[in-house]
């Protein structure tokens, strides 16, 4: 795990220190809209390399388009580094964005890999589309580790309730004056999980 967490720093997260350029949003061919792209830049180095930048820790990342960056501000681990600086709501917002494209791409959709596709030729910002048009989209559940399949009583679970349960573990870490980016502990989703399945009236000792 260490050696992959190395060899990602390394290969695909440039140094903050490298002499980069901003690229104007205005060279966007892209339509669609990524609410990721609030909280990245797209950057070119001196040799005209272009990579995305992540405003919080200023991590860059060569490949992988949109959808890589999001995953490091999202806090999802395997296949790069988490931001430790994130807020906690803009990681939960992306998260959710995640699970999203996620749940998209089981119903038979290539969402994901249009994406990928996209920002690995144009690696450009988007230009939002005007229009009142509106895109359904269903609530998933976070998947608790890699590959595993959420839970019939998550997966009904709705928005609000599951933005209850974050906004309830969030006043804990704020009141105990806990650094939000404790929740990257491998510990953390375990024991949410455990007292989930227990259920209501659970006391700590």
């Amino acid at each position: 795990m260490f050696m992959f967490m190395i060899s990602d720093m390394t290969s695909s997260a440039s140094s903050p220190n490298t002499i980069q350029s901003v690229i104007p949003t205005t060279q966007s061919v892209r339509a669609k809209s990524d609410p990721t792209w609030d909280h990245c830049q797209l950057v070119q180095d001196v040799d005209g390399k272009k990579s995305i930048k992540c405003l919080y820790c200023s991590k860059c990342y060569k490949g992988g388009g949109i959808h890589r960056i999001k995953q490091h501000l999202a806090g999802e681990k395997g296949d790069v580094l988490p931001c430790l600086s994130v807020p906690f709501e803009v990681k939960h917002q992306l998260k959710e964005h995640l699970n999203q494209v996620s749940g998209s791409r089981k119903r038979g959709t290539n969402q994901i890999r249009s994406e990928e596709d996209a920002d690995e030729e144009n690696m450009n910002p988007p230009i939002k589309a005007k229009g009142k048009g509106k895109t359904n989209t269903l609530d998933f559940a976070p998947r608790t580790t890699p590959g595993a399949q959420p839970s019939i009583k998550m997966g009904f679970a709705g928005k609000d309730a599951i933005h209850k349960a974050d906004l309830a573990i969030a006043r804990f870490f704020y009141d105990c004056c806990i650094p939000f980016n404790c929740s990257n502990s491998v510990y953390y989703q375990p024991m949410i999980n455990a007292i989930a399945a227990i259920g209501p009236g659970y006391k700590g000792s």
